[in-house]
């Protein structure tokens, strides 16, 4: 008997609990029901030089008015207006002026009335500037040969990042300024009606990962002489 008697004393101070627990939480909402908007799809990053482009899909909640994504540790922000654009259209935002680090971006749609979706994070994404450009050197000339008039420059494989392509200048027979490019995958480039004398001017420039939006120039020519 007394084993019952504590058993429904504890069940009373349960209800009892649940139920003020509730009144403080009504009272915390004061009424008004938690909104949130619709979030968007397909989130991503493309890094560039000391900035970051942001993409996404819009939301198809009709209901949003703007996009807000929060950086730099969530000091900085950028308000994206939503124009009712269709599921099937890609969002594209530039951060600028970034330091050459690692940045989150977090993404909420808000609505005219102030509710927001629950955020989404890009966390580590990089940016690259100053110090990835000093990493990087042009691809590396080897020999050359003359045939008739076309001067034929070989080239080592390239070991830096993703080649996007070499530039090589020089001043040709008829002292025009000629350019010509060396395409990523190859080993050797022709220069024709060559001069023989002549100085090659060869930059090549970079990316470091395939979805940057930005590529880098080496910071420096080579002047390659030949005779």
């Amino acid at each position: 008997m007394k084993l019952k008697l504590i058993a429904g004393f504890l069940l009373l101070i349960i209800i009892a609990s649940c139920n003020k627990e509730g009144y403080n939480y009504d009272n915390y909402l004061k009424g008004k029901e938690v909104t949130y908007t619709g979030r968007v799809s397909n989130f991503l990053a493309n890094p560039g030089n000391k900035r970051v482009q942001l993409r996404w899909t819009p939301s198809s909640d009709r209901s949003v008015s703007k996009y807000v994504v929060y950086y730099n540790n969530k000091r900085d922000s950028v308000v994206v207006p939503a124009k009712n654009e269709a599921t099937s259209d890609t969002i594209k935002v530039i951060i600028p002026n970034l330091e050459e680090y690692i940045q989150d971006f977090t993404l909420f749609t808000v609505d005219a009335a102030g509710s927001r979706s629950v955020g989404q994070t890009l966390t580590a994404v990089k940016v690259y500037g100053p110090l990835y450009v000093s990493s990087l050197r042009n691809r590396r000339f080897t020999t050359s040969s003359l045939s008739a008039t076309n001067l034929t420059m070989n080239f080592a494989e390239n070991t830096d990042t993703i080649n996007v392509t070499t530039k090589l200048t020089y001043n040709d027979a008829t002292g025009s300024t000629v350019d010509m490019f060396l395409h990523p995958e190859s080993l050797k480039v022709v220069l024709p009606n060559w001069k023989a004398g002549e100085t090659v001017l060869v930059r090549s420039t970079f990316k470091p990962v395939k979805n940057s939006v930005d590529v880098f120039p080496v910071g420096y020519t080579d002047n390659i002489k030949i005779n």
